[in-house]
Parts: structure tokens; C-alpha cells; sequence
């Protein structure tokens, strides 16, 4: 899918200096208008759990205990555009408290 695709955008433009990198977060809560229209409602269905208790679910899920918020999207997306991150490629940042590693695909 869309990680595939980045991946081989790193591979034909890394010859002529383009990078190009991924960040995958884990669900992000604190802007309330993209969980509107159902959308709580059917995840929540989707994982068991009351919509009230979402939040909580994915907290629980990631090794960090931690919910992921849209400012450690943010500094995630600002280190990839910095200078920092100039020999970065083909690369995908997990911003999801270690859900990537205990649920690995």
C-alpha cells in the first residue's frame, strides 16, 4: 500500500536527492473533529469496548501506556523536514508507543 509506495519513491528519487520517509501514528484524540460522524462509535464497536472507553483502549494497547497526541505527529513531520534528517530515506517513523513492535505484521 501507501509504505510500498514510499518506499519505491525513496528508491527512483534517492539517485537525485529527493528523500522521501512515512510517519505512521497510532490514533490521535485530541482533535475531536476527526472522530465525528460515527466514526468513535464504530471503532469502538469494531474493538469491544464503549466509546467513552476508546481512548483508554488505545492507550492500553501501546508499550508506552501512552496516548498519542497530534503535537508528537507534528514533531515527528518537523524532524523529517529538518536538516537533521538529511540522510534519512526509505524510512517510516511510528509515532504509536511501541504498537509497532508488539504487534508486529
Amino acid at each position: 500500500g501507501m509504505l510500498q509506495l514510499m518506499r519505491i519513491a525513496a528508491l527512483e528519487g534517492g539517485s537525485v536527492g529527493i528523500r522521501c520517509n512515512a510517519v505512521n501514528p497510532d490514533a490521535v484524540f485530541d482533535n475531536s473533529k476527526l472522530w465525528a460522524g460515527g466514526i468513535r462509535e464504530q471503532r469502538a464497536a469494531a474493538h469491544g469496548v464503549k466509546p467513552e472507553e476508546l481512548e483508554d483502549f488505545y492507550a492500553s494497547r501501546n508499550l508506552l501506556k501512552a496516548r498519542v497526541r497530534s503535537v508528537d505527529v507534528a514533531q515527528s513531520v518537523a524532524y523529517l523536514l529538518s536538516d537533521e534528517s538529511s540522510r534519512t530515506t526509505g524510512s517510516v517513523i511510528a509515532v504509536d508507543g511501541g504498537v509497532a513492535a508488539a504487534f508486529p505484521r
